[in-house]
């Protein structure tokens, strides 16, 4: 089995571990930051959705990594990154790597500037961005769906068999 556990702010990183979930099938979806009665022994794939936030990886992701990989459980691990800025997809990915272990599948799935769910700062700032987007006719930024379902497949052509 397969746990997705989604790492995230305003709703974009858990509508894609959403999207996963209906693909997968036999995955569980999970709020990184409520897994205190959540066993992950019972999983043999961990699935990571992790927010990019300020140019770096979600700090709730990074704690909940560096305490795990002390439990030593031999697990599947794998990452869906989600960020607004797409120029800059290949080091966020490369910072992923270089947390999970070095056979993980990882990958950009592009996101969204929706300040429904921000408040304060956060919510102006999106909505600033999103602003000058229109202003200057621009695309606003989206998941890119073809990307889960690509990572979907991979990760289905390297499943653990189930003895």
């Amino acid at each position: 089995m397969r746990a997705i556990l989604y790492f995230g702010h305003l709703g974009c990183t858990k509508k894609a571990g959403e999207y996963l979930k209906n693909i997968l099938k036999d995955a569980d979806l999970y709020d990184g930051n409520c897994l205190k009665k959540v066993d992950l022994s019972i999983y043999d794939t961990l699935i990571f959705g992790v927010n990019i936030r300020m140019a770096k990886l979600n700090k709730h992701f990074i704690k909940f990594i560096k305490k795990f990989q002390k439990k030593k459980m031999n697990l599947s691990m794998h990452a869906y990154l989600i960020a607004a800025d797409k120029n800059s997809r290949s080091t966020y990915i490369h910072m992923a790597r270089n947390l999970l272990p070095s056979d993980s599948i990882v990958i950009f799935a592009g996101g969204e500037l929706d300040s429904t769910n921000a408040k304060g700062l956060s919510k102006a700032v999106i909505d600033r961005c999103i602003a000058q987007l229109k202003a200057e006719d621009l695309d606003l930024p989206k998941l890119d769906y073809q990307a889960l379902e690509a990572f979907a497949e991979e990760l289905e052509e390297n499943k653990i068999p189930i003895i």
